[in-house]
């Protein structure tokens, strides 16, 4: 199952990315790498991220706070 974003989400994460990569080198490839990973575990276990609203699911990372 692909993983589809509004525009909304879409630039929101990219920012976040951007942020990221204004804080440290390196720092935005490896929170597009950790967005990438969530995206995958997402497709590839529904059953354990569920939907919360309406067909919403999310996938909390460890790695990177929201700035």
């Amino acid at each position: 199952m692909p993983v589809k974003y509004d525009d909304a989400a879409r630039a929101e994460g990219l920012e976040a990315a951007s942020w990221y990569g204004e804080q440290q080198g390196g720092l935005q490839t490896r929170f597009l790498e950790k967005w990438k990973d969530a995206e995958n575990r997402i497709a590839a276990s529904l059953e354990i991220h569920r939907c919360f609203e309406g067909n919403l699911r999310k996938c909390r990372s460890r790695f990177f706070p929201t700035p």
